[in-house]
């Protein structure tokens, strides 16, 4: 499986392979991504988070994003607006509500974490 991955603080793009799969990825991205304020992809995180990880440029990133030519797209800023979203099922585990991001992702469905 491959995250495309949007980090905002760091300014950068990822291509993540993780090794968690489906529910246990989405438990994973939500215990890691919550437990600070704000969130920076750096060796602490990659090995918390697992798999490996692909520093990508803006066009490639782009270019994957336009083609979902990943199964999954994670936007990483902080505790309150971070999400992972999978495109075949069209769902998102999000930390807060992320519609103001479904136009771009074109996602239909969400659901929160309770």
């Amino acid at each position: 499986m491959k995250v495309l991955v949007d980090e905002e603080y760091g300014f950068a793009h990822w291509l993540w392979t993780p090794e968690a799969k489906g529910e246990n990825l989405v438990r994973l991205f939500q215990q890691v991504v919550l437990t600070d304020e704000k969130f920076f992809v750096d060796s602490n995180y990659k090995k918390r988070l697992g798999g490996t990880w692909e520093k990508l440029d803006y066009e490639e990133f782009d270019r994957i994003l336009r083609l979902k030519e990943s199964e999954a797209y994670a936007f990483l800023h902080d505790s309150k607006d971070s999400f992972l979203t999978f495109w075949k099922n069209q769902k998102v585990a999000d930390l807060y509500p992320a519609s103001i991001f479904s136009s771009r992702l074109n996602v239909s469905h969400h659901f929160t974490r309770s």
